[in-house]
């Protein structure tokens, strides 16, 4: 099924930029090169998934409040001051930086009113957020929980510098970011330990406002695996397949998502989609709900690790009158 969708005011035009084909990207700082250890954990390259993610968390935040109070939280406050920041994400005249530092090896550094904290930053724009990664790493902190970290912390870019009041604004955040998660975990083909376990994280951070495609926010959804050595961004590779030359995509979205082992050599993710195509020109655009998209992401092994290879990854997408499998809607 496909739809016309006129191109409202309120629909941010997001032109995608897509890597080599077959490449996608790994965020750790010092990938798998000569053997290492991963330079950062799961818990610090949260963050980096988080920076990613954040302006579109904000943003809808702000508009679904906007159109319906309440969505992402109870105090009007929240919705306005998650608008003003992710506009300032989107438009660019804010910037997310991101540096790590160790509070044991720098007592003191993130000791703000008696309290030892997880993040510290200035309260201009662009200023760096220096993250407490002792305290990142003892708490564990998922991606939910760093993007909360981050709006708080942005939050002392737009003037807030009451540190209760920002941690129910990141809170607030975390919950409502949270609704709109996907997660699929798998044993790594040919791996045998617990930190071989590949986790799928989905944030469809543009939905179909609960029945209302004619009206969507500015929003995106992401797409991350975490393969037991970095967070591998896959969105991109996806962008070029879904639209005819000539067309962007302005919105996508997962319905559901499986992550599965084919034999001994590739993971496979499945998912039904939904998204919007508009032409570079402005005008009229359409909607489908009609494609079901299949990633395959083959391992290698690298010493005594298996790892996804980033540079072999591969979309395809399909329709649902040619393939029934995933219940996607003809």
């Amino acid at each position: 099924m496909s739809r016309v969708i006129v191109k409202f005011c309120c629909l941010a035009s997001i032109i995608f930029l897509s890597p080599a084909a077959g490449f996608a990207e790994r965020l750790g700082v010092c990938g798998i090169e000569g053997l290492r250890g991963a330079c950062e954990s799961k818990y610090l390259q949260s963050f980096r998934v988080a920076a990613k993610v954040i302006d579109d968390a904000l943003v809808t935040c702000g508009q679904m409040d906007a159109m319906f109070p309440g969505n992402c939280a109870e105090d009007d406050w929240v919705g306005d001051l998650a608008q003003d920041i992710g506009n300032g994400l989107k438009q660019n005249t804010e910037v997310v930086k991101i540096e790590f530092k160790s509070e044991r090896e720098s007592p003191g550094f993130f000791l703000l009113d008696g309290q030892v904290r997880i993040a510290k930053t200035g309260t201009n724009h662009g200023d760096v957020i220096y993250v407490n990664s002792d305290m990142a790493e003892a708490n564990k902190i998922e991606i939910t929980e760093a993007i909360a970290v981050l709006s708080h912390e942005l939050g002392h870019h737009f003037g807030v510098t009451d540190h209760q009041k920002l941690d129910r604004f990141g809170a607030s955040i975390n919950e409502y970011v949270t609704k709109f998660q996907i997660s699929a975990s798998e044993l790594l083909p040919g791996a045998s330990g617990v930190d071989q376990v590949a986790d799928l994280s989905v944030f469809n951070l543009w939905d179909l406002m609960n029945g209302l495609p004619f009206a969507p926010v500015d929003g995106n959804t992401t797409v991350f695996l975490w393969d037991g050595f970095d967070y591998i961004d896959l969105t991109t590779e996806l962008m070029p397949k879904l639209c005819e030359s000539g067309w962007k995509v302005t919105s996508f979205s997962m319905r559901a998502v499986t992550l599965a082992a084919v034999g001994d050599q590739t993971l496979v993710v499945k998912s039904p989609l939904s998204y919007v195509c508009m032409p570079v020109t402005t005008g009229a655009g359409q909607m489908h709900a009609d494609m079901n998209a299949y990633v395959s992401l083959p391992i290698k092994i690298i010493g005594e690790r298996v790892i996804v290879d980033s540079e072999a990854i591969h979309w395809d997408v399909k329709k649902c009158t040619q393939d029934t499998d995933l219940g996607c809607r003809p």
